[in-house]
């Protein structure tokens, strides 16, 4: 499944596969890797899919449950990290740098 959408103002495309006999294989992966797409995938327990007794309610838990996902790529956490990594530098640490410079200036000064 191929989610597409706005996270935080950047569009992202998140594929998803749902894994219940076999992961996704390491050709798939280089593929996945090569995209600009994130890849999920969705573990399901086996036993639950096969008795026949699924419910809507137990597979929106079972997708839902952090413990059943893995990221396998992701681009978009990458370009998040890189955004914030930046609006920080020029936010906090540049200007707490210069107080410093500033600080350390006056100081001097103030030996001579």
């Amino acid at each position: 499944m191929l989610l597409v959408g706005q996270f935080r103002g950047v569009e992202s495309r998140i594929a998803v596969e749902i894994k219940v006999s076999h992961p996704v294989d390491a050709a798939k992966l280089r593929k996945v890797q090569k995209s600009d797409i994130d890849l999920l995938e969705i573990e399901l327990d086996r036993d639950l899919m096969l008795d026949g007794i699924l419910t809507e309610d137990t597979l929106q838990k079972e997708i839902l449950d952090h413990k059943n996902q893995l990221w396998l790529h992701t681009p978009l956490a990458s370009r998040l990290k890189s955004e914030h990594d930046l609006e920080f530098e020029e936010r906090v640490a540049k200007p707490v740098l210069a107080d410093q410079d500033r600080k350390f200036e006056e100081f001097g000064q103030s030996l001579t």
